[in-house]
C-alpha cells in the first residue's frame, strides 16, 4: 500500500493520501484524503492575517486533522520574513496546544531559523521536512534532532542538495510525496527510491507505513 505523505491534489492512485488542506478553498477541503493536515503556508501570508489569529486558532484547534502543516519559512519568496516568523511561531503554539505528535514543515534556506522557532514555541513533537532539499551537514544535524524527511521531485534532481543527502538519511526516517505536481505518480516515487536505496518496492511500502505509524505516536 502506497502512502503519499504530502499532496495538494486528490488522485486516482491506489494508496493512502495525506492531504494538505487549503483554507482558502473552503469547507470542501476538510473531506479530501484519508488523512489531513491544516496550516498557513508561508507563500499565502499577508499582514492582514495578523488580524485573524483568533479565527485561525479556533479553526485549527477544532479541525479533525492529524497535525498542523504545512507551515514554515521560505527565504526565496516575497513574503516579509518577519511576518513568516510570527506566523510560524503562532502555528507551532497551536500544534503544542493540540499536543500534535508532529508537524509538516516547508523550509527553503531557513533550517536554523526553523529550529529556533521550534525552541521558542516549546513545541516538542517531531518535525517532518517535506520536499526536503538540505545539504549534508544540515541533514546530519536534523537527523540527530529526530527529524523526518519527505521526498518528491528531489528524487529526480540528482544535482540537488536534497538528492545528495539521501545517502545519509536512514530509510526509517523517510516518506514519499507527490506535492502539487502531475509529472510523476506516488508509485513512480516509490520505484525511484527503491532503486536508490536498493530495497524492494514492497519492503519500502511496509517501511514507510511503519514510519507513518511511528510519527503519529508521541515518543514522550
Amino acid at each position: 500500500m502506497y502512502l503519499n505523505f504530502h499532496t495538494h491534489k486528490v488522485t486516482e492512485d491506489a494508496g493512502i493520501e495525506f492531504y494538505n488542506i487549503d483554507l482558502r478553498k473552503g469547507p470542501i477541503e476538510f473531506t479530501k484524503g484519508q488523512f489531513r493536515c491544516i496550516g498557513l503556508h508561508p507563500w499565502w501570508l499577508t499582514p492582514e492575517y495578523l488580524d485573524r489569529l483568533d479565527s485561525f486558532e479556533e479553526i485549527m484547534l477544532e479541525a479533525d486533522v492529524l497535525c498542523i502543516g504545512e507551515i514554515g519559512l521560505d527565504r526565496s519568496c516575497d513574503v516579509d520574513f518577519e511576518l513568516q516568523l510570527k506566523m510560524l511561531i503562532f502555528q507551532l503554539n497551536i500544534a503544542k496546544k493540540r499536543n500534535d505528535p508532529f508537524v509538516v514543515i516547508h523550509c527553503v534556506k531557513a533550517y536554523s531559523d526553523i529550529i529556533q522557532c521550534v525552541k521558542k514555541s516549546g513545541f516538542d513533537g517531531r518535525l517532518v521536512f517535506h520536499n526536503y532539499n538540505g545539504d549534508t551537514q544540515t541533514t546530519k544535524d536534523l537527523i540527530s534532532r529526530g527529524c523526518y524527511f519527505s521526498y518528491g521531485n528531489m528524487l529526480y534532481k540528482e544535482s540537488s542538495k536534497g538528492f545528495k543527502s539521501l545517502k545519509d538519511i536512514p530509510i526509517e526516517r523517510l516518506f514519499l510525496e507527490t506535492d502539487d505536481q502531475d509529472k510523476y505518480s506516488i508509485k513512480d516515487a516509490y520505484e525511484k527510491l527503491s532503486s536508490i536505496k536498493r530495497v524492494s518496492s514492497l519492503d519500502l511500502q511496509r517501511i514507510i507505513l511503519t514510519n507513518f505509524g511511528n510519527i503519529k505516536t508521541r515518543s514522550h
